[in-house]
C-alpha cells in the first residue's frame, strides 16, 4: 500500500516542519514518483544519524527543501476543491457536471461531476426563512435514500430578503450531513453556476419557472446529468409527488 497520498495531506496541513513525523525519505520518493511501502515511512534512528539517505529534518539540503515544498504546493492545488480536473473523463462542456461551486468546508471550488451517477436534489437554503425548517425534511430525505443513490445539495442564498444567516450555524441545528456551498445569487445576472444553468432550461415542472421565487425551491437532477422536476418553495420536501420522483430516478440505472 502506498502512502503519498497520506503524506500529503499531512504535509498541506504542516509543511516541511513535519518531515519529522513523516520521514524525509517518505517525502522525497511521493516527489520522485518511487513511493515507499506501507511500514516504511520513517526513517530509522541509525540512518537519521549516517549520511546514507538518512538527513534529519533539522538538515534538509536547500534542493531537498524545494522539492517538498512542490510536494506541498501540489497537495494545496489539488486539496480541498480542485475543480472538473479531479474528475476523468472530463465532463462535457455545458452539461450540469463542468459547473463548479464552492462548498463551505472548502477553500476552492468542486467540480459537480463528483455527483455523477447520483439522483441530485439540488435547493437554495436559507437560515432566517420561514421555510427554514423544511430542512429537517430535507436531511430525512438523505438519511433514507443516499444508500439507492440519492444526493442533497443546498447552495446558501441571500436573495430573498437577506435571509441567507450564517450557514454552518444552519446546519448545525439541522444535522446536516449533506453538502452544503457557501452564500452566493442564485438569480440574476451574477446566480451562481448551477442556478444559472438552470436559467437556461425548460422547467419539466410542475414548477413552470426556472430561477427560485424564494428560498428553498427544489430542483430535482437525474443520474445522466438532466434536470427531471422542479418544485417551488411551499410544496414540502416529503410530499408524495416529490418522494415519487424521487425514487422513480433513483429506479432508472
Amino acid at each position: 500500500m502506498r502512502n503519498c497520498k497520506k503524506n500529503r495531506q499531512v504535509l498541506r496541513r504542516g509543511g516541511v516542519a513535519t518531515l519529522a513525523g513523516i520521514g524525509l525519505a517518505s517525502v522525497l520518493a511521493c516527489q520522485t514518483g518511487a513511493d515507499t511501502p506501507a511500514g516504511n515511512t520513517q526513517p530509522s534512528a541509525s540512518s537519521s544519524s549516517s549520511g546514507s539517505g538518512g538527513a534529519s529534518a533539522a538538515s534538509v539540503s536547500a534542493s531537498q527543501t524545494g522539492a517538498v515544498q512542490s510536494v506541498v504546493a501540489s497537495s494545496a492545488a489539488t486539496g480541498a476543491g480542485g475543480g472538473s480536473g479531479e474528475c476523468s473523463p472530463a465532463p462535457t462542456p455545458g452539461s450540469f457536471y463542468a459547473l463548479e461551486d464552492t462548498r463551505l468546508s472548502d477553500v476552492k471550488p468542486i467540480s459537480m461531476c463528483k455527483y455523477t451517477g447520483q439522483v441530485l436534489f439540488v435547493f437554495n437554503a436559507a437560515q432566517l426563512c420561514g421555510y427554514t425548517g423544511q430542512t429537517t425534511a430535507i436531511q430525512a430525505l438523505q438519511v433514507k435514500y443516499a444508500a439507492k443513490g440519492l444526493t442533497i445539495l443546498g447552495f446558501y442564498s441571500d436573495d430573498f430578503a437577506n435571509q441567507g444567516g450564517d450557514p454552518k450555524a444552519c446546519n448545525a441545528k439541522f444535522g446536516v450531513t449533506f453538502d452544503t456551498f457557501e452564500l452566493a445569487p442564485v438569480k440574476g445576472a451574477n446566480a451562481r453556476p448551477v442556478f444559472a444553468w438552470f436559467g437556461k432550461k425548460t422547467s419539466p415542472g410542475p414548477e413552470p419557472t426556472v430561477e427560485p421565487q424564494w428560498n428553498f425551491s427544489k430542483y430535482l437532477v437525474a443520474r445522466d446529468g438532466t434536470w427531471a422536476k422542479h418544485w417551488s418553495h411551499p410544496t414540502v420536501p416529503d410530499a408524495k409527488e416529490v418522494t415519487d420522483a424521487i425514487e422513480a430516478e433513483l429506479a432508472k440505472k
